[in-house]
């Protein structure tokens, strides 16, 4: 389905610029850089996943919440424009991706004849990184004004650099009226449990306006994963995946400079 999508959008592109070869001889393009926030998260719930606590015989099972990871992108582009009203522009972008999950608990276990209450709080994140070139289709509005709102819609070919989860957790044990505090972190790097490429379809608008010399912008897109993440199901998975089909997505607030 997604080859499809990519198909239709690069048609598209590819359309524009034949429909508009006769607008000028002057065909302007232009060099730009991008940055801004990353909010990331994941389209699947995580798997209930067990986690060992040291002086426990049996490990807990644990159902993690999930919720946005607040990162980072950035990267440069260059525009072609066929019109005035429609271009298209070419990305080279950095780009951390992932999701954060978070599960507390309280539970009472039988432990060697004593009933052990444990209590406490456990947080993981999942940090991506991917060296991403989105192609998108631009068509602005208001003419040769100064201030000019735009839309963009184009996929997304990434490769994925790094991965990793980090996990830290704290957790007090009470048994026969005497307690102990646990506490943990560790980081497990899960590249090769992973896709080493995703494409995605991003879609958005922003707002052109003087800055100075140059364009300055500000923009917001969402990138909705199209290709799975994790390896196919029978091979070797994050345990927090499961056999699910795991695809990133990512809405991005981010502010930049046309030259």
């Amino acid at each position: 389905m997604y080859k499809k999508i990519i198909f239709c959008c690069i048609c598209f592109a590819l359309l524009s610029a034949f429909y508009n070869t006769g607008y000028s001889q002057d065909k302007p393009m232009k060099l730009g850089i991008r940055g801004g926030v990353n909010l990331a998260n994941i389209n699947q719930d995580f798997e209930t996943v067990p986690v060992d606590i040291e002086d426990l015989p049996l490990p807990l099972q644990i159902s993690f919440d999930k919720s946005n990871y607040t990162t980072f992108g950035f990267g440069g582009f260059f525009e072609y424009w066929f019109s005035n009203t429609i271009g298209i522009q070419v990305n080279a972008l950095y780009n951390m991706k992932g999701v954060k999950a978070k599960a507390d608990f309280n539970v009472s276990i039988d432990t060697l004849g004593f009933i052990a209450g444990i209590q406490g709080d456990i947080e993981g994140t999942v940090k991506l990184t991917y060296i991403g070139f989105p192609v998108f289709a631009k068509i602005a509005f208001g003419g040769g004004n100064p201030v000019r709102p735009y839309l963009i819609v184009g996929p997304e070919l990434g490769f994925r650099n790094a991965a990793k989860v980090t996990l830290e957790m704290k957790a007090k044990i009470e048994v026969a009226g005497y307690s102990v505090t646990e506490s943990f972190d560790e980081e497990e790097d899960i590249k090769d449990q992973l896709e080493s490429t995703e494409f995605a379809l991003n879609i958005g608008g922003g707002v052109e306006f003087p800055l100075g010399s140059a364009k300055g912008f500000l923009e917001a897109r969402y990138g909705l994963g199209l290709s799975k993440i994790n390896k196919a199901t029978g091979e070797e998975v994050a345990d927090i995946f499961g056999d699910k089909d795991v695809k990133n997505n990512i809405f991005y607030i981010n502010v930049g400079i046309i030259f």
